[in-house]
């Protein structure tokens, strides 16, 4: 489902990558809650986050707003 709506929202297939770098406790979720999770990063190698000359592209911002629209109304349509 994410594979499909990252494809909708950027218009290519997503690349893969199993484990990214950063500092979030995201693996608390899987290991207390006991379910899957997946980190979608929509940004760009150049935009020097959480720098002084910090950017956003917003075409590609845009596109991870429908990107995540279309992840919740997949997993909207395969919850009912």
């Amino acid at each position: 489902i994410i594979k499909e709506a990252t494809s909708k929202g950027f218009g290519v297939n997503p690349v893969l990558v199993p484990r990214l770098g950063g500092s979030l406790p995201i693996q608390l979720f899987p290991r207390i809650l006991k379910i899957p999770v997946f980190l979608v990063p929509y940004a760009l190698p150049d935009e020097n986050n959480h720098s002084p000359n910090e950017n956003l592209d917003l075409d590609y911002f845009m596109s991870g707003v429908i990107a995540s629209v279309e992840l919740l109304r997949l997993l909207a349509r395969k919850a009912n």
